[in-house]
């Protein structure tokens, strides 16, 4: 038995990366999900949102961009950070969207989540902006949590879809110190 830690690195996806992106996005937002979402609302979501078209149409837009997290060279999550106003009131009108952060359950705990958010927190202040927010669903209390810990606090609420059910989000604002 080995105390070998895992090689962890974070870089920025381009197009190329679409399919990975998709794959990463697909399996972890399934099984995010699969116990709370109806099989046809996860199917039309993940079409919607984590088809490699869709992802190559976000990258299309200068505002959007992916980060990929990998683990001993094996892809294992993904964040999205678009320009994208906050949906309820905020201090700073200045803040970019962490749209979504998905981490594929076997590498899970590895601290994947956190160095993603690092990696968007300094993307967002390189481009000039002072914070970032987030949504994420109410009962969804593993990712509140992570929120939270992370120093985001909660702002407001807003509907999000997957597929034909509306569910309520917690809108979280993290401003830079």
């Amino acid at each position: 038995m080995t105390d070998r830690q895992p090689e962890i690195s974070i870089r920025a996806a381009g197009p190329a990366d679409a399919d990975i992106l998709s794959r990463v996005g697909a399996e972890s937002f399934a099984a995010a999900y699969q116990a709370t979402t109806t099989a046809e609302d996860i199917v039309a979501h993940i079409d919607a949102h984590f088809s490699s078209t869709a992802i190559r149409d976000a990258m299309a837009n200068t505002s959007c961009h992916y980060l990929l997290a990998s683990v001993d060279a094996e892809p294992a999550g993904l964040l999205k950070l678009r320009d994208n106003p906050c949906p309820v009131e905020i201090p700073d009108k200045a803040a970019a969207e962490i749209q979504l952060v998905y981490i594929l359950p076997g590498f899970q705990r590895l601290g994947l989540g956190a160095r993603l958010i690092d990696a968007a927190i300094r993307r967002a202040g390189d481009q000039g902006l002072n914070s970032v927010w987030l949504s994420a669903w109410e009962h969804a209390d593993w990712a509140l949590n992570f929120y939270l810990k992370a120093g985001f606090r909660r702002v407001g609420t807003q509907e999000f879809r997957v597929g034909a059910t509306a569910y309520t989000d917690h809108v979280m604002w993290l401003p830079f110190d």
